[in-house]
């Protein structure tokens, strides 16, 4: 039972540090270019996605993972920290972020009138579950999406493909008017989904002026509370 929590909580662990997530994620980056590219792993536990390894992974197992079985992660001599073993070149930030848009996809519609901090994991991993379970569907990561005052889910999730062309093919599947697969629903609730572009255009106003989302990564590199913003 350990060594598949141990895997799992590995699998996240070089999520935070790979291309997909590191070049965008602000704290983990902050924190890395203080000390040459190391992160203390007390920090990465304190992510909030980390939280529910608590218990079956402590730092010294996962230490331990990660010398033994990461092809992407070396540990310090008093092992503590962890970085990178090949650095990303992240010069070209602007235009991965560019790629990363056109990768992602907003779906919405989800329910939220009854999500708290305190389910929220709960909430996310039921939401996650849901569409990594789609027929042909494969996802980088997820993002929940939190409104600016109330710092609650408010319904809409942020979603990564590995390539632009799984997104388009997401859409195809089961967006718009005739999918070719089913009309997205989670709970008997109808979902919609569209291009980030498309999102941003039609709420761009109200984020720019007052709302500013935040939003909790799914299998996020996170700040210090374990949220980020949401500024793709």
């Amino acid at each position: 039972m350990f060594e598949e929590i141990a895997k799992e909580c590995l699998k996240q662990i070089e999520f935070y540090f790979s291309e997909f997530n590191y070049p965008f994620d602000k704290f983990l980056r902050g924190v890395a270019e203080k000390d040459e590219g190391w992160v203390p792993l007390r920090v990465i536990s304190k992510f909030s996605r980390m939280s529910k390894y608590d218990g079956e992974a402590n730092e010294a197992k996962i230490i331990a993972l990660i010398k033994n079985e990461s092809q992407i992660l070396e540990v310090s001599d008093d092992g503590l920290k962890i970085r990178r073993i090949q650095p990303l070149n992240i010069d070209n930030l602007k235009e991965e972020k560019l790629k990363q848009n056109k990768r992602s996809l907003v779906v919405s519609g989800f329910k939220h009138e009854d999500v708290t901090k305190e389910n929220f994991n709960e909430t996310f991993d039921k939401i996650s579950g849901f569409l990594q379970g789609l027929k042909d569907v494969e996802i980088n990561q997820l993002r929940l999406q939190k409104g600016k005052h109330q710092q609650r889910f408010n319904g809409v999730v942020f979603v990564e493909f590995p390539s632009e062309e799984d997104s388009k093919k997401f859409l195809e599947d089961y967006g718009g008017e005739e999918p070719r697969e089913e009309k997205l629903a989670f709970e008997g609730v109808p979902l919609e989904i569209v291009s980030k572009k498309e999102y941003y255009a039609k709420h761009g106003g109200k984020r720019n002026a007052k709302s500013k989302p935040r939003v909790e990564k799914a299998n996020e590199g996170e700040g210090k509370d374990g949220k980020q913003e949401e500024s793709k």
